[in-house]
C-alpha cells in the first residue's frame, strides 16, 4: 500500500510575507488570499513552504 505524503495548509497566523511562494517550485500557492492558500492538487509536497515560514503558519496536514 502506498502512503500519501502529508499536504500543507496555511493557517491564520500567516503574516503575508510571501516567502512560501518564493520557495515553492510549483507555485501552487495563491498569495492573493489571506491567509495564503496552497492548491493541494498542484502541491509537490516538497515542504519548502513549511521550512521557510517565519510565522510558522504553514502546517502539515
Amino acid at each position: 500500500m502506498q502512503v500519501k505524503e502529508a499536504g500543507y495548509v496555511v493557517t491564520d497566523k500567516c503574516i503575508g510575507c510571501k516567502l512560501c511562494y518564493a520557495k515553492c517550485p510549483q507555485k501552487c500557492i495563491d498569495i492573493t488570499r489571506k491567509p495564503v492558500v496552497i492548491e493541494q492538487e498542484h502541491c509537490l509536497r516538497c515542504g519548502n513552504c513549511f521550512e521557510v515560514c517565519p510565522a510558522r503558519a504553514v502546517e502539515r496536514r
